[in-house]
């Protein structure tokens, strides 16, 4: 046995240690004289499979080949096992008793007298204490090993615990140094946000400064309250908001974060609603169709009214964001456009546009990118003058970097989204929709929207509230 490592030793002394267990049992069976000194033979003979079969377990499990004490019971295994062998020879017939019990004659002879037994009990008893020491010693090793793990789980909780109760800012965006003000907006955002554990929304179409307004006002929070934490979390679809959400979790190192089996939308969610944690604010931007575990500070935008609705819970907290007043459109042209502004053609181009902040923006990038051929005035005679080149121009993709990688910043884009979002949800308000695009848009005849509802019949009662439904419903994003 010298040449067989531990884990060999050990397997193999636990097998002549069945073997002679199993000679006890047929000695059981077939000897009356000496069935005291049998059973207490094979009562020691138990205790020492028990010690040995431990030995095993823990020479074979993963820090066996660290255990110091087991690795030198390796002369214990093999005295044990030439005593066994011993053992083993005395308690088989011999081949002459077989051939009797063959015969069907008495063949079992008991081979020790009661003093040899005694001595057999003190011999097996001293390997078994033998083996159970050396079990101690590295059992009380590995317990060691166990407490200091958790010692060193302990410390770095406290200092996991440290980072994750430290203030942070998570904003992929800068603050705009171009930005301008709209006072009635930021009155009611600071005034929602003063209130304890409100959430609040602002929604309305792509384009309409939302996504803006949230940067601004998530900028402002933390230069007015160093210590609140700002969470920007992206809403453009279920698989990016959870992407948004890990990066919460890894940035505050919240434990269990990286276990597949955890849900870690609710773990960031946990975690924000403790008591033992700083103030904070999150940013869901452009959460249109997602579905998440929503902490209570909270500022949401959004296109769709009815999911905002459904992330607050309240029409009262909110705000649909409109297009920018004129003057307000002015300042953001002015701010944004590099050189002289021709203050006429400035705003006439703004009126054309709809006083819409993200074509405002493409405009300034496109005449700043081609100046001096481009200008303001060029730029809107090219825009009037047929409506292919109006297309063409919306569709550029320049002017806001406040926008999620992959989100366009063409006008046109972001309102084919917001229109294939309406195909989808309401059908019949894209149907009303694309029937009024073929109008000027005043004074569009409301009977010939109630005729076409109905399909062809003239519209009572009822349809003229199925309509004003539809119409109420799809409000919050225009």
């Amino acid at each position: 046995m010298e040449g067989l490592g531990i884990v060999a030793n050990t397997i193999a002394v636990v097998n002549l240690s069945a073997k002679v267990a199993t000679l006890l049992v047929q000695y059981l069976t077939e000897v009356s004289s000496a069935r005291e000194d049998i059973q207490r033979l094979h009562g020691q003979v138990f205790h020492l499979q028990n010690a040995l079969r431990a030995a095993q377990r823990l020479v074979e499990g993963p820090k066996g080949q660290s255990l110091s004490a087991s690795q030198e019971l390796a002369a214990s295994f093999s005295e044990c096992f030439l005593y066994l062998q011993q053992l083993e020879k005395r308690l088989s017939p011999n081949p002459t008793r077989t051939a009797m019990r063959r015969l069907g004659l008495r063949a079992w002879k008991w081979p020790f007298t009661s003093k040899e037994v005694r001595q057999v009990l003190s011999d097996l008893g001293r390997h078994e204490k033998s083996i159970l020491l050396g079990l101690q010693i590295d059992q009380t090793n590995v317990l060691i090993d166990i407490q200091e793990g958790v010692k060193q789980l302990v410390l770095c909780t406290i200092e996991d615990a440290s980072i994750s109760r430290k203030s942070h800012r998570i904003v992929p965006f800068p603050p705009d140094p171009d930005f301008v003000q709209r006072p009635a907006i930021w009155r009611w955002m600071k005034d929602q946000y003063s209130k304890p554990g409100r959430r609040m929304a602002l929604v309305g179409m792509g384009g309409f400064g939302k996504s803006q307004l949230a940067i601004q006002f998530a900028h402002q929070v933390h230069a007015e309250e160093p210590g609140t934490s700002i969470f920007w979390v992206h809403g453009n679809s279920q698989a990016i908001v959870e992407e948004s959400y890990r990066t919460l979790a890894d940035v505050l190192t919240l434990p269990r974060r990286h276990d597949p089996k955890v849900n870690v939308l609710a773990l960031v969610r946990d975690w924000l609603q403790r008591d033992d944690i700083g103030p904070w604010l999150m940013i869901l931007d452009n959460a249109d169709d997602v579905e998440v575990f929503l902490p209570s500070k909270i500022l949401v935008t959004s296109r769709s009214l009815d999911a905002t609705e459904k992330l607050v819970g309240s029409s009262r907290a909110i705000r649909r964001v409109p297009v920018m007043e004129e003057e307000q459109t002015l300042e953001l042209f002015r701010k944004k456009l590099e050189g002289e502004v021709d203050e006429a053609a400035a705003v006439d181009l703004v009126r054309a546009l709809d006083y819409i902040p993200l074509a405002v923006n493409q405009a300034a990038a496109y005449i700043n990118r081609r100046s001096p051929r481009a200008t303001t005035k060029s730029y809107l005679d090219d825009f009037r003058r047929s409506e292919k080149r109006k297309d063409s121009l919306l569709r550029s993709d320049k002017g806001d970097l406040g926008r999620h990688d992959g989100v366009s910043n063409s006008i046109v884009v972001t309102w084919q989204v917001t229109f294939e979002q309406i195909k989808r949800e309401r059908p019949r308000a894209a149907n009303l929709l694309s029937l009024m695009s073929c109008f000027q848009a005043q004074n569009i005849p409301e009977s010939m929207l109630y005729s076409y509802e109905g399909d062809g019949v003239d519209g009572g009662e009822s349809d003229r509230g199925s309509i004003d439904d539809e119409t109420d419903k799809r409000s919050g994003i225009f």
